[in-house]
């Protein structure tokens, strides 16, 4: 009997979890807006979305997902809300997955998603009157700028359930009262985005041309450990912390960024890139590029612990005539900074590109460097593996920080970094080719050619058929089963709906949706290029040429 009756309320418990989980599912739901929609505007559809973003956040609960169609939105339109409300934010619901990058209206397919093409942005130029500015720095006193917003977005106390990806956050300026360095006042921070006890994920964000008197312009953390990938933090200037400022005041601060961006960002005091007050900051397969400060042009860090691996600090520019420069990285007596398998070139201070300008490590033992690249080394650091050769990257003067075939970088990091499940570099390939992990955000790319044909060798554009075929075989002692199927794109932006191999005739056949290819054709002989890489990361090319015709009753 107490066998049975333990059973009995086994299964009453599995009944219930089963209930209550399918309730929760049930009243998951996905909610749309679309600026142009003119439909009922209720969010129930891309015909009838809402046309503020406000709105759907009204609607929104723990577990649904917000869907946004290419556009501008900004935090004071919507139901009930003021217009010029310098206050209006849009606060993240905790639990809830935002998403930019849509189509939406007059698009022939209003769910396809592309975050480029479709560029999805929060912008917190109320009036629409911004004008741009050549120097960041400007930004703090443009007059167009007095009626933007404090915030653009608020992050409080949410977790990292809630997801923001896929937008551009823009135009905020947190400046609220004159700078008063013995008061915080949150209006004068955060300008892109104030996270006051949150977790936030944020995905393939960008952040640019936001200002803050005080702190972050682009992002401010306040007790958050907010976990970023793929952002870009770009021309955006503050006090302290030009793109992002990370601040312990009652609890932790744990940033974890990966693969994210800092370039061009200013800050009048200190971090240009990033101010890390106390927290613990970790960087993986990051770049920091053209930042400047007085102290700590790329990363100044105050009694704090900074760990950074596979980066790069590249023209970072401090211009403080006292203590604590570093154009790199910058700390105090009471930091910790762990630094692997990075580049620190080009970094300057007032005296110059040495290695004090690469790394500030005055009077501070806590600097751990290992397998760097650091100009000017002069192995006073200690470590292993440091070097102090130019990196030779392929064009630094017009931004690209990949390692030529020379480089001394390549499969020169830690010989024993292990990359994570699916990790890659900055590009998105694997983390580690050759065998071991080069130094820098970037591993190098080897790059096979091979032997492409496509077919139909030729295609009518008013035609209307499935499928274009490419049909591609590698050089010798290469294997096409090894080939990524993910990876395989035409002119680098269409990608293969499938792709079938055949090892024993070592071929791979390519298919790609014939709308998506004849978009992109015009008439003539036109020569089209295929590419992909294989499970080691090496990359293919292949090219062939076909005929394009336009004539109507043709197959």
């Amino acid at each position: 009997m107490a066998a049975k009756t333990y059973l009995k309320s086994a299964l009453a418990i599995v009944v219930l979890f089963s209930l209550t989980y399918a309730s929760a599912t049930v009243h998951a739901k996905t909610i749309y807006v679309d600026d142009d929609a003119t439909g009922a505007n209720n969010g129930s559809s891309w015909t009838d979305a809402f046309n503020y973003l406000q709105d759907a956040f009204a609607a929104a609960n723990d577990g649904d997902e917000i869907r946004v169609a290419q556009g501008i939105y900004k935090p004071d339109q919507g139901n009930g809300i003021t217009p010029g409300d310098r206050e209006a934010t849009f606060q993240l619901v905790n639990g809830v997955t935002l998403k930019g990058g849509y189509a939406g209206a007059g698009e022939p397919d209003p769910k396809t998603r592309h975050i480029e093409l479709y560029e999805t942005i929060l912008s917190g130029d109320l009036a629409g009157n911004d004008r741009d500015v050549s120097n960041p720095q400007d930004l703090l006193d443009d007059p167009c700028r007095a009626e933007n917003s404090y915030h653009v977005v608020t992050g409080s106390d949410i977790d990292e359930t809630t997801v923001l990806e896929g937008f551009t956050i823009t135009r905020g300026n947190a400046y609220a009262t004159p700078l008063d360095p013995l008061v915080r006042n949150p209006d004068n921070c955060g300008a892109g985005m104030y996270n006051d006890l949150g977790s936030t994920v944020l995905i393939n964000c960008t952040f640019t041309r936001n200002a803050a008197e005080e702190a972050g312009a682009g992002i401010f953390n306040h007790d958050s450990s907010p976990a970023l990938i793929n952002c870009v933090f770009s021309q955006n200037t503050a006090g302290w912390g030009g793109g992002m400022f990370n601040g312990i005041y009652e609890g932790g601060c744990n940033p974890i960024l990966s693969k994210c961006v800092f370039i061009s960002n200013a800050a009048k005091i200190s971090g240009g890139g990033i101010n890390n007050a106390g927290a613990a900051l970790t960087l993986t397969n990051c770049i920091f590029a053209g930042n400047s400060s007085v102290s700590g042009g790329g990363i100044r860090c105050p009694c704090a612990e900074v760990t950074a691996t596979n980066c790069t600090f590249v023209g970072n520019r401090a211009i403080s005539i006292y203590y604590y420069r570093g154009g790199g990285i910058s700390g105090d007596d009471d930091t910790v900074m762990m630094l692997t398998t990075c580049v620190f070139w080009g970094n300057s201070d007032i005296d110059g590109m040495s290695q004090k300008a690469q790394i500030d490590h005055d009077s501070f033992p806590q600097t751990y460097v290992n397998f760097c690249c650091v100009q000017g080394w002069t192995g006073d650091l200690g470590g292993t593996g440091n070097i102090g050769d130019d990196p030779l990257f392929v064009d630094p003067n017009n931004g690209d920080y990949h390692l030529q075939s020379d480089s001394p970088c390549i499969d020169a990091g830690d010989p024993n970094y292990v990359a994570g499940p699916n990790e890659t570099d900055l590009d998105g390939r694997p983390r580690v080719i050759g065998g071991r992990i080069d130094i820098g955000a970037y591993e190098y790319s080897r790059t096979i050619l091979a032997k492409a044909r496509i077919v139909p060798r030729t295609i009518n554009l008013a035609s209307k058929g499935n499928w274009i075929n490419c049909h591609i075989w590698l050089p010798e002692n290469y294997n096409v089963a090894d080939i990524d199927p993910n990876s395989v794109l035409l002119e680098d932006e269409i990608k293969a709906k499938s792709v079938q191999v055949d090892e024993e005739e070592q071929v791979a056949i390519a298919k790609f949706d014939r709308e998506d290819v004849q978009a992109i054709l015009e008439v003539g002989d036109i020569e089209l290029t295929i590419t992909g890489q294989l499970a080691d990361g090496t990359v293919f090319e292949g090219k062939d040429t076909i005929k394009v015709l336009n004539k109507a009753g043709k197959n």
